[in-house]
């Protein structure tokens, strides 16, 4: 499969689905990936015969063990299902919440070097059943599929470590530019906002004698509350940061 240049990952991920659903004859295609930190389950890559459902099924994530995929992801192991069985709770809950009905199934695992990071699958063959060398095909897919994600994510950071060190230089190099701690303090809420996409950011102080914080540093979208936080004092009991 020659893979045209898609610079976002989803955008990739939907085209790749949408080749995978033509070539295997079936109703609908999956790249589901797993969130490392919350051990869910997301579809980042979808195409099913009905658009409705390719956009429903990117709204929803789910636990690794509410999912066949997530046992393909525990094992490494291939998956064909023939026929789905009709009082399995995982198969069911699954269609319940997708508002689809899956009849037969295709899993094949994504591997980078010792890790599974996701699952690619076909869904409802259309003639016949998934078999070996249907299983076999998808495999050769999947060694690709695994390549793209990683090297996106690797892009993705490789950019954040160049944004988080270009922040850090911009706010050394304004340290003498600044003579007034509370402008020095804005700057760097700024470019903290900034940096982590946030409405706000804040640089709290502590008077010790009375032990209350203030804010000093301040910067929000909405300009009102930047000035409000600035007059205002907390216990140390009262916020998250005491």
């Amino acid at each position: 499969m020659a893979l045209p240049a898609y610079p976002d990952l989803e955008d990739l991920l939907d085209y790749i689905s949408g080749e995978v659903r033509q070539l295997f004859g079936c109703e609908g295609a999956l790249v589901i990936l797993l969130d490392e930190e919350s051990r869910e389950l997301f579809f980042l890559g979808a195409a099913y015969d009905d658009t409705v459902t390719t956009n429903r099924v990117k709204e929803f994530r789910f636990p690794l063990n509410q999912l066949v995929a997530g046992q393909v992801i525990r094992t490494g192991v291939p998956l064909i299902v023939p026929q789905v069985p009709q009082d399995d709770p995982l198969h069911l809950e699954r269609d319940r919440k997708l508002g689809y009905e899956t009849r037969n199934l295709l899993l094949v695992p994504l591997k980078s070097s010792d890790r599974t990071i996701g699952v690619i699958a076909g869904i409802n063959k259309k003639q016949g059943v998934f078999d070996d060398t249907d299983e076999e095909f998808l495999g050769m897919i999947a060694g690709t599929v695994a390549l793209s994600v990683e090297n996106a994510r690797f892009a993705e950071d490789l950019k954040e470590a160049y944004r988080n060190n270009e922040t850090l230089l911009r706010i050394s190099r304004s340290l003498p530019v600044y003579p007034d701690l509370e402008e020095l303090l804005d700057f760097i809420a700024g470019e903290v906002q900034r940096l982590m996409g946030a409405e706000g950011a804040l640089v709290g102080l502590l008077e010790q004698e009375e032990e209350r914080l203030f804010f000093p540093g301040a910067c929000y979208e909405d300009k009102d509350v930047q000035e409000r936080m600035k007059a205002i004092r907390f216990g140390l009991d009262e916020v998250a940061a005491g």
